[in-house]
């Protein structure tokens, strides 16, 4: 059960069904948000696949290879909005040592 539901039902409880429909519509709506991010995602990354997948192509390279731990973590890179930043955070984190 999500914090929308568990609002529902508790205005439900308390006799409030203004209160309910309220936070059953906010949770449709979120519902409805999160699928729809979702599937941009998915086009914008299958568009990115494909793009470096043609110019690897030109290069004479194999085809991008996504569940290589390596290459999906630069193509993880490669999407976020500072792609150097989040290499070397990344990296950071591999190469320290607990104390």
């Amino acid at each position: 059960m999500n914090l929308y539901e568990a609002y529902k039902e508790l205005y439900q409880q308390m006799g409030d069904q203004e209160k309910a429909q309220q936070y059953d519509y906010l949770y449709l709506k979120e519902k409805d948000n999160l699928f729809h991010r979702s599937n941009v995602e998915k086009m914008e990354r299958s568009h990115f696949v494909s793009e470096i997948n043609k110019t690897l192509e030109e290069c004479n390279m194999g085809q991008i290879y996504v569940e290589n731990p390596y290459e999906c973590f630069l193509m993880m890179c490669t999407l976020c909005d500072w792609p150097m930043g989040a290499y070397s955070d990344v990296l950071e984190k591999a190469f320290e040592t607990e104390a």
